[in-house]
């Protein structure tokens, strides 16, 4: 799970800065949901009241944490996501000053 802070959009592909709450994010992972929830994540989406949850394949094609490029962010480690796939018209959503939960993405490796 991703807990997504900031989008910027770029032609062709989405970084998003955020933080890993459970399963390392690698290169190459697709997230399936984006999901609006309550309040801060814990282990899964499921425990923290989903207010809204949208299916997207977004994929991973890079990482960035503290100014490097890396392979994997681990769990509890904030870093940048290139985003790339269906599903980034939805990023589009995901305002952080909202105030009214924050946006997850989930998915499979």
């Amino acid at each position: 799970m991703f807990a997504v802070d900031e989008v910027w959009p770029h032609p062709g592909y989405f970084t998003v800065a955020g933080r890993v709450y459970e399963a390392d994010v690698c290169i190459g992972d697709v997230f399936t949901a984006l999901a609006r929830v309550d309040r801060a994540p814990t282990t899964t989406t499921s425990d923290n009241n989903v207010a809204a949850e949208h299916p997207v394949t977004l994929r991973v094609d890079g990482i960035e944490a503290y100014q490097h490029s890396v392979e994997l962010l681990s769990s509890g480690v904030t870093g940048l996501l290139k985003l790339t796939g269906l599903g980034e018209a939805l990023l589009q959503m995901v305002d952080p000053s909202e105030g009214i939960g924050l946006w997850v993405l989930t998915g499979a490796k």
